[in-house]
């Protein structure tokens, strides 16, 4: 065999598996939509924290605070953070406390992060490696912890969507600025109200946050104590709804959510 049919084979190979795994990943995410579909319809809790999660949305639709004296009756108090709840109020007020609500702001959030996994792909991959682009977000869809907890009314995927964005963001911000010669503070403060957001989602985001704050140390050292003191409005954003929390609820909001989380 000649070095020209060989080539010629492997591309053939190649190209075969290539579209062997779309076709695989491709009925991974129309299963997934099937299930999501599903339990759109299923009118009781799927999960155990379903019914939670609701209640705080029904709580907080209604002006009130899910985080409460545990000691007291009705002896509840909210795990979580609240803006997974919060986008949740509106479809609360329009169709009432309805288990698909939050089931379909989950499953949207699952569908925002493949589709910034296959943004970030085809910036570096280009129009040539679309199918890798297609590949990668796919693959996110596919995994079995998406596949079971996306279409849940459950917030800690949402949290992932942030964190997701503010990377993916963080990155083109950051190419930005080789390419112009000038620091793009703009970008970077929409960076850090996304980790704000993943944060008052789920504190579990912290591990992001420390992740793009040493990528930004290795980088240029003084860009994390910059944009991590106070005087920044990202830092003064979170303080702010942190300090609006507990004011609100006599202090019990970074007890419950904190202890349980971390």
């Amino acid at each position: 065999m000649t070095n020209d049919n060989l080539t010629t084979t492997t591309r053939w190979v190649s190209y075969g598996l290539i579209t062997a795994a779309l076709v695989a990943f491709l009925a991974y995410f129309w299963v997934y939509n099937i299930y999501a579909f599903a339990l759109f319809q299923f009118p009781f809790d799927y999960d155990q924290g379903e019914g939670y999660e609701l209640l705080d949305t029904v709580l907080f639709s209604q002006g009130e605070w899910p985080y409460r004296d545990s000691n007291a009756y009705p002896f509840y108090s909210s795990n979580y953070p609240p803006v997974f709840h919060l986008v949740i109020v509106p479809l609360v007020w329009l169709f009432g406390p309805q288990y698909w609500t939050g089931r379909l702001v989950g499953y949207l959030g699952t569908l925002i992060t493949a589709a910034a996994i296959g943004y970030a792909v085809h910036r570096v991959g280009g129009r040539k490696h679309a199918w890798l682009s297609a590949l990668c977000g796919l693959g996110y869809l596919a995994s079995n912890y998406v596949y079971h907890v996306g279409p849940l009314f459950r917030q800690h995927l949402f949290m992932v969507m942030f964190e997701t964005l503010a990377v993916v963001w963080l990155t083109a911000v950051y190419e930005r600025e080789e390419r112009t010669g000038q620091p793009h503070w703009r970008g970077l403060l929409g960076v850090m109200v996304l980790l704000v957001l993943a944060g008052y989602t789920k504190q579990l985001a912290y591990a992001t946050v420390l992740a793009v704050f040493g990528f930004m140390f290795l980088r240029d050292w003084k860009r994390p104590f910059i944009w991590g003191v106070p005087s920044r409005p990202s830092s003064e954003l979170s303080f702010c709804g942190s300090t609006g929390l507990q004011m609100g609820t006599g202090g019990r909001t970074p007890l419950r959510p904190t202890s349980t989380n971390l």
